[in-house]
Order: C-alpha cells, then sequence, then structure tokens
C-alpha cells in the first residue's frame, strides 16, 4: 500500500506544469530539504514541491489540504525555516 507521500506525489506529479516533485530517496530531495538552520530543524518533509508558478503553487496547497498535510515555504533563506 502507498504512503500518504506517495499517494500526494503521484497526485502531484500529474497535475503541476513543469515543477519538480521529490519524495525521501529522490537524488535531489536532500538537497532541496538543506537550509542554514539545518542543525536546529528536527522536521523532514514528506513531499517537497519546486513550483514553476502560480499554478503549480495552487496544486500544492490544494493537494496538502486534501490530504491534511501541512504546508511550510522555503523562501530565500530570509527566515529560520529557509
Amino acid at each position: 500500500m502507498a504512503s500518504i507521500a506517495q499517494e500526494v506525489a503521484k497526485e502531484l506529479r500529474s497535475s503541476i506544469w513543469g515543477g519538480e516533485v521529490l519524495l525521501p530517496g529522490d537524488p535531489a530531495f536532500e538537497q532541496a530539504c538543506k537550509t542554514w538552520a539545518m542543525p536546529t530543524v528536527s522536521t523532514v518533509p514528506a513531499v517537497v514541491v519546486r513550483p514553476r508558478g502560480t499554478m503549480d503553487v495552487q496544486a500544492a496547497i490544494k493537494a496538502a489540504r486534501a490530504h491534511g498535510l501541512q504546508v511550510a515555504v522555503k523562501g530565500g533563506g530570509h527566515s529560520a525555516t529557509a
């Protein structure tokens, strides 16, 4: 049986346009999760979405809501989680 993360990733891979959807074990996943605050961050995301545009962001938020997942935004390095 597929995990929630795998279900969400499958759904997102079919609904986003040009962005990336990463799961633990994917080659780019670890790098996508790195932050300057990594020693103080103890959580690892279930799914990472690298959107290419507004439609990708909307798809990611919609999928997270539908599956009861929390959303965190990694920005340009100006916050404790960036």
